[in-house]
């Protein structure tokens, strides 16, 4: 445990310069393997959206499926909470939320897939590529 903390204070050192100031350019260093998207992801807005549009239930569902595809996970993420909020009013969404079961980021993966479990009955299309999912394999 010592020698991880030693590690970290060293890498915090050398990155800050005289008057603490960073005496590196930190923008030119590679993206991390390991960078996870954390299941709170959002800003607060984001998450509030979401959470009306979940409340808003039906009339939504064709906006928040089309957002499943957006460019930013954050967005991705969101969507599919708000989904998983309106349970069987989301059913129109079951097609677009398993192509989300094959998202790159595996927290929307797994929201995708709580979507369609709170969806219930009307998600039975998805379950061969959550059989999948289960199973550790992609469509």
């Amino acid at each position: 445990m010592g020698k991880i903390v030693g590690i970290l204070m060293f890498a915090a050192l050398s990155m800050a310069g005289c008057n603490s100031e960073p005496s590196m350019d930190k923008s030119k260093l590679p993206q991390p393997v390991n960078v996870v998207l954390p299941s709170t992801a959002g800003d607060s807005t984001q998450i509030a959206a979401a959470d009306a549009l979940g409340r808003i239930g039906q009339p939504a569902v064709a906006a928040l499926s089309e957002s499943l595809a957006d460019a930013d996970p954050i967005v991705r993420l969101q969507s599919c909470r708000a989904l998983a909020y309106m349970g069987a009013q989301a059913k129109d969404a079951v097609p677009a939320l398993i192509r989300t079961l094959n998202d790159p980021e595996v927290v929307v993966r797994e929201e995708a897939a709580d979507a369609l479990g709170q969806i219930g009955q009307p998600a039975t299309p998805a379950v061969p590529a959550l059989m999948q999912m289960l199973h550790g394999q992609k469509q």
